[in-house]
């Protein structure tokens, strides 16, 4: 799964990981039932949702991880850790 969002030089990837979660809100704003209050705020590179023409949230992905970011998929977070 991690292998998407690691470079040629083999770092994790802040930026690749940022614009994959752009793109599944999105799919998933344009999927949902409330595809009408809910809209993708254009010309960002941060998911930005407006909803019912009035509010504005900011979504940002972010990680639990002890110390410093994993440099790359073997330094990742083991998945039973809350």
């Amino acid at each position: 799964l991690w292998v998407e969002f690691i470079t040629a030089s083999g770092y994790l990837s802040a930026r690749k990981i940022r614009s994959r979660f752009q793109t599944l809100v999105a799919q998933a704003v344009d999927k949902c039932s409330y595809r009408d209050v809910v809209k993708m705020v254009a010309d960002t590179s941060e998911v930005k949702l407006r909803i019912r023409d009035r509010y504005v949230v900011q979504i940002t992905p972010a990680f639990k991880c002890t110390g410093i970011w994993p440099r790359s998929a073997a330094h990742w977070p083991l998945p039973h850790i809350p």
